[in-house]
């Protein structure tokens, strides 16, 4: 038998006054609605798993200068509007995009644009062209290499001058698909018949992108290939995006993505750590020495330390944005991997459970922080 309450909340589904004389807006509540989606931005972040919404909201005044001069309102499509109280502030933000949030990409366009198919689908990338020889710094050349990335709207060679010591400058800036890839390296036949030229390209204010594929809108280990990637590649993966990680320590985990580097076996089923990596010994763990059983990582005993505001946080205050979605396995362990050159131990302690992450299933472990002694 229903409520009287669930009987009455039903009976308002009743068209009462729907067949009477249509309201109508004030005048001057129209001309505000005008005024108000005049001066509006739309942003959209392209990771979704760790850009959401509210943090979008709350976070991208203070990114642009502009607290307490615009104002926020999430949408159902999870999208934010911001509402610009000045258009020389609105005009500023659009020029000086892109922007991230959480180090991934957002998409940002006018309101007044929303209903072009293209809306929100391109980002606004200054992208640097290096290795190109010093006869093919031509504009031309440039712009049809940049057409590579997308549209491209502006060109630049700057010129050496040997006096002051400034290098040669070559760029591009272009309107990037979201769903394209990012290309950092490629070979390009500059003259018809001639040896291709590797050339590099390095994207002005791009920060987190998919190590494996490229992709703006996913981490390396939510990729549709991740299958793909060995253990070791996916270990140096984490330790290369890891904050805690030195300059050097990443420029060695690059570089060993970069050279296949992989960790290999003796005779005894011991893993051997090549000397490449050797640096990086104290951030691989046997898997043997773990725990078989699989669960998720206790919020309380994770400290994250965030590459935004340059302090640890506990998880029990944020969202875990790196490691959710893939069963981890944690467990304090003790265990010793030696180098291709040695046959000796390296000093692997007892890890404390605040100190590492599990990489993922197939048999590395990926320390956040290098482990400390006792």
């Amino acid at each position: 038998m229903s409520s009287q309450k669930e009987i009455w909340d039903a009976l308002q589904d009743l068209r009462l006054g729907s067949d009477q004389e249509t309201w109508k807006l004030q005048v001057k509540v129209h001309q505000q609605f005008e005024v108000d989606h005049k001066l509006c931005l739309v942003v959209k972040g392209l990771n979704p798993e760790v850009q959401k919404p509210t943090g979008i909201k709350g976070a991208m005044p203070g990114i642009w200068g502009l607290i307490d001069k615009v104002e926020g309102q999430i949408q159902d499509d999870g999208t934010v509007n911001f509402y610009f109280w000045k258009e020389h502030h609105m005009l500023t933000v659009l020029e000086r995009a892109p922007y991230t949030y959480k180090g991934w990409v957002v998409a940002i366009g006018l309101w007044q644009n929303r209903m072009e198919p293209n809306f929100l689908r391109y980002i606004p990338f200054k992208i640097h062209i290096e290795k190109l020889p010093p006869e093919c710094r031509r504009e031309d050349i440039v712009r049809d290499i940049g057409k590579m990335h997308g549209h491209v709207t502006e060109a630049r060679v700057i010129e050496p001058n040997p006096v002051t010591g400034r290098l040669a400058k070559v760029w591009v800036k272009v309107d990037f698909h979201v769903d394209h890839k990012i290309i950092l390296v490629k070979n390009v036949e500059l003259k018809q018949g001639s040896e291709p030229v590797e050339l590099n390209f390095r994207f002005r204010d791009l920060q987190k992108f998919c190590t494996t594929c490229g992709s703006l809108q996913h981490a390396f280990e939510f990729c549709p290939r991740a299958s793909s990637i060995s253990t070791t590649a996916e270990a140096l993966m984490f330790i290369g995006t890891n904050p805690s990680t030195t300059t050097i320590e990443r420029q060695i985990a690059i570089e060993g993505i970069i050279t296949g580097q992989e960790i290999g076996e003796s005779s005894n089923s011991v893993p051997i750590i090549p000397m490449a990596l050797a640096p990086l010994a104290d951030y691989f763990i046997e898997d043997a020495c773990l725990e078989s059983q699989e669960s998720h990582p206790r919020a309380n005993d994770v400290e994250i330390v965030s590459p935004d505001h340059g302090m640890k946080r506990k998880n029990a205050d944020i969202e875990l944005e790196d490691t959710q979605k893939q069963p981890k396995r944690q467990e304090q362990c003790s265990t010793t991997i030696p180098t291709a050159s040695t046959s000796q131990a390296s000093t692997h302690v007892a890890l404390d459970l605040k100190t590492y992450a599990v990489s993922n299933s197939k048999g590395l472990v990926a320390a956040l922080k290098p482990p400390l002694e006792p």
